[in-house]
């Protein structure tokens, strides 16, 4: 066999496992090595196509609601403002990000959740606590995680204050707040 690319004269040296390789040969494997882990792993081909989004598109973000939640994009777009104004993020979109608006919260690991954010998955999933309301929410609070936030920023729960008024901020007709003020 022909190793393209190597000279006559190259210096042979000896290889991890006792055998003598040719110097370039050995970055010739590398690269296959490299190369075959890749494909292998799904990199270097064809992006899975991504399902279109059934809601509404706001901010690179794909907002959905379920069971009858209503969002619209100027609900969407102000709730974004706020919470990107909370945390101050500096990114104008999360591309690639859906979120879901659902009655019923999420469990993970047998535990509910007012929402939950999935970073690898891109997935936040909030259940409103007003029926129809996402505003109200903890939105706000995963949207933070979707930024970087971690659990130890005091915003994330030890200043509920600023996400309340966040909530308030983004107020929508119809979702009062009044004698809801824990």
């Amino acid at each position: 066999m022909v190793s393209e690319g190597v000279g006559e004269g190259e210096p042979l040296r000896g290889g991890r496992s006792g055998h003598r390789t040719m110097t370039g040969s050995r970055d010739r494997q590398r690269r296959g090595l490299v190369l075959a882990v890749l494909a292998a792993a799904g990199c270097g081909g064809s992006l899975p196509v991504s399902p279109p989004c059934a809601g509404v598109e706001a901010n690179g973000i794909c907002w959905v609601g379920k069971d009858g939640i209503s969002v619209s994009r100027e609900r969407a777009e102000r709730v974004f403002d706020e919470a990107k104004a909370l945390w101050g993020a500096r990114q104008r979109e999360l591309p690639g990000w859906r979120i879901e608006f659902r009655h019923s919260p999420p469990v993970v690991d047998g535990q509910r959740f007012d929402g939950y954010c999935w970073g690898d998955a891109r997935l936040i999933v909030v259940a409103p606590f007003v029926a129809d309301c996402f505003e109200r929410s903890a939105i706000f609070h995963e949207l933070g995680h979707a930024w970087g936030f971690h659990d130890d920023d005091p915003r994330m729960s030890g200043q509920w204050n600023s996400i309340h008024e966040a909530m308030k901020e983004s107020h929508w007709p119809g979702c009062e707040f009044e004698g809801d003020e824990d």
